[in-house]
């Protein structure tokens, strides 16, 4: 979110970095608030216009539900403010972290519990 542009350059084709810089500045207009205020229409043109072209250089595989919500992503951020006021993108870390917690697939938040007492324990102690 805030690196990509900065770790690819050199590592991606130019090509190929061009087209992710239409998606990183989209994205990162749309979740500053300042920035969207000022320049929501035009991180929605680069957004439409990455997913609109993703099908040619990326194939069919790429259009998938969560690629195209995302024409209609500065709609959304003019009704509800910012992506950071609405998104549930910052927790994606812990989500992560969760799922580690569970080791079966049978009573997967027993699991959870368990092992997020026994952790909140060790801290205490």
């Amino acid at each position: 979110m805030y690196s990509g542009s900065f770790v690819l350059q050199g590592v991606l084709s130019d090509d190929i970095y061009k087209r992710f810089l239409l998606l990183f500045v989209g994205l990162r207009i749309l979740s500053c608030k300042q920035l969207s205020a000022m320049y929501c229409d035009y991180a929605n043109e680069l957004l439409v216009k990455f997913v609109k072209n993703g099908e040619v250089h990326y194939g069919k595989s790429l259009l998938v539900y969560n690629v195209h919500s995302m024409i209609h992503l500065a709609a959304d951020v003019k009704k509800l403010g910012c992506i950071k006021e609405f998104s549930a993108f910052q927790f994606e870390n812990k989500l992560g972290h969760i799922k580690k917690l569970v080791h079966k697939p049978q009573h997967p938040i027993q699991q959870i519990l368990r092992r997020m007492d026994a952790q909140m324990s060790e801290l205490s102690e």
